[in-house]
């Protein structure tokens, strides 16, 4: 009966679990993946493919250690000793791989790798500790103690520096992650758009409000890393989430075009991805990046303290109404084609309402990527379905008419009825694997 139960449970979690391998697999399987900048092979040696507090050299003593311990295993101990040995070899050169970009992206996830490695190393070092200290005292004096000195010295003193290291100034207040002041004003200007932040190719997560760069374009002494945000920054429930999709790829192809001085034009170009600014730390934006930003006859510079700051005139919010017929017009072909939109007469709205008419020739453009569930209801029971809008986004040639029309998604029934069978599934698995207690 238990295995039956058991079987029943397993079937109907692959059931569930099968929207998201849906997902996965229209991904291209990169939601499995973890993006972060090129690192040196030296700091995958270290365990740590960032930059950040204890990743200097003191975070070579627990790969030292275990290196030690694999030399002076004893014999017994040879067979684990050697598959740990290459969980560890194999953790360092695939996450130095996958930062380098040398591994496909759906397998490429650097972190991971990185801690499957100081797992083994770990595992190497318990094993050298539990076999040459033990009687060291009284054995003659050698090797053994010398070996058991260093592996005392590195797992012990080594680690401890590096623990003190981590939490020496970075849990104070302030400091590099504080968000800077001038951000305030980029706040208060981008209701409903996005902000773009872009930063040096071999660098980390962007200060706050910026979050963990979404990709890196290469572009020369130009190549940038770059994070998509709204104006209040990233959220935590976008942790896991893949940055990955047409309009991904479509941002990327805008920003190389644009750091590569083939375009003078950026604004025009990031106009449909609803940026309104972008933004970055100057002493993390490569000069070569900055100059060709400057360039942009449709890019303003924001003089302002602590950020270098662009303001995009062209950006139309991210849910909004555009009534300018060239926008309709420009819509229908890629994004690298809208280097002349015009200035647009936008009006933004939040779905799934919207208040208002718009004449011909209007457009109603959801800067996110194209998801053929959406639909325009118009009044009187008209719904019309959207067309690709730039080559990524979603749009609806229709316009809205007064009295009311909505903007509406039909795939959110599936996801809840997804959501609501798992805790389901959950409920009745506690129930059936739960023992009841023993007395005495």
């Amino acid at each position: 009966r238990g295995l039956g139960l058991c079987l029943l449970a397993l079937a109907g979690a692959g059931l569930l679990a099968l929207p998201l391998a849906l997902d996965l697999a229209a991904a291209g399987g990169a939601g499995l993946g973890h993006r972060v900048p090129p690192a040196s092979f030296a700091s995958a040696l270290r365990l740590a493919p960032g930059p950040g507090p204890g990743t200097g050299w003191l975070a070579l003593c627990l790969p030292l250690a275990a290196a030690l311990s694999l030399a002076f295993l004893p014999p017994a101990l040879w067979p684990a000793g050697a598959r740990a040995g290459l969980v560890v070899v194999g953790g360092v050169y695939l996450s130095w791989a996958s930062a380098a970009g040398l591994v496909p992206e759906p397998a490429a996830n650097a972190p991971v790798y990185a801690g499957t490695a100081a797992v083994g190393s770990a595992l190497l070092a318990g094993m050298g500790l539990a076999s040459l200290v033990p009687g060291v005292a009284s054995a003659a004096f050698g090797h053994r103690q010398l070996v058991a000195g260093l592996l005392v010295l590195a797992a012990g003193v080594g680690l401890s520096a590096q623990a003190a290291q981590a939490l020496r100034g970075d849990w104070e207040v302030g400091g590099p992650d504080r968000v800077p002041a001038a951000y305030a004003l980029v706040r208060e200007g981008a209701p409903g758009g996005r902000v773009l932040w872009l930063g040096a190719g071999d660098g980390d997560a962007f200060p706050p409000p910026g979050g963990l760069p979404d990709g890196l374009v290469r572009a020369g002494q130009a190549t940038v890393r770059y994070a998509v945000r709204w104006a209040g920054g990233a959220s935590a429930l976008d942790v896991g989430r893949s940055s990955e999709g047409p309009g991904y790829r479509a941002l990327e192809a805008v920003l190389a075009e644009v750091l590569s001085g083939a375009t003078r034009h950026g604004g025009a170009l990031l106009a449909p991805f609803g940026v309104r600014f972008v933004v970055a730390d100057p002493a993390d934006l490569p000069e070569p990046a900055w100059i060709r930003l400057l360039r942009q006859v449709d890019l303003d510079p924001v003089p302002v303290g602590g950020l270098r700051v662009l303001e995009n005139a062209k950006a139309v919010p991210a849910a909004s109404v555009v009534v300018d017929p060239g926008w309709t017009v420009r819509a229908r072909g890629p994004a690298l084609g809208a280097v002349d939109l015009p200035l647009p007469e936008a009006r933004p709205f939040q779905p799934p309402r919207l208040e208002g008419g718009a004449g011909p020739g209007a457009m109603v453009l959801l800067a996110q990527e194209f998801d053929p569930r959406w639909r325009l209801e118009l009044p009187g029971g008209a719904r019309l379905r959207p067309f690709r809008a730039f080559g990524w986004a979603t749009a609806f040639a229709g316009s809205p008419v007064p009295g009311g029309s909505a903007v509406g998604f039909g795939g959110q029934r599936a996801h809840a009825l997804t959501l609501g069978g798992l805790a389901v599934l959950w409920a009745a698995v506690t129930v059936i694997t739960r023992r009841p207690p023993r007395r005495g």
